[in-house]
């Protein structure tokens, strides 16, 4: 914001500075409930584009985009940080979470599981076994 400038706000912090990272954030949640229908003016006609990045600006960022009352996900991560299959094993979650959450608006926290059945299982009887 123009009264409080990131920088000063930075330089305010006194934060050890790596150019290589955000110095105030990793992870970032961001949706994008706005309009996404093309405009006309006159004959002109625009739509939006959807740039293609090839790498992530954060260590992991996710952007979740309504388009025609459907809730679209976009994952951006480091893959220096992360490997496909936790980002994909993360999704999985997070689906379970918000389905918890969806289906039962008044549910308490520590009531949501976010784990699948398979995890679940594997947690409670592969992992726990004990060693003869």
């Amino acid at each position: 914001n123009q009264d409080y400038p990131f920088e000063e706000l930075l330089e305010d912090l006194d934060l050890h500075r790596d150019t290589s990272r955000n110095p105030l954030f990793d992870t970032m949640f961001v949706f994008q409930n706005m309009d996404m229908n093309p405009i006309s003016i006159g004959e002109l006609e625009f739509t939006p584009y959807q740039f293609k990045q090839s790498v992530s600006k954060f260590d992991l960022s996710l952007v979740a985009t309504e388009i025609d009352n459907n809730i679209h996900l976009k994952v951006e991560y480091s893959t220096k940080l992360f490997k496909a299959e936790t980002i994909e094993r993360l999704m999985v979650h997070f689906t379970n979470i918000v389905q918890e959450v969806t289906n039962n608006p008044k549910i308490r926290l520590r009531n949501i599981n976010m784990l699948s059945v398979e995890e679940e299982h594997c947690i409670m009887n592969e992992f726990n076994k004990k060693e003869n």
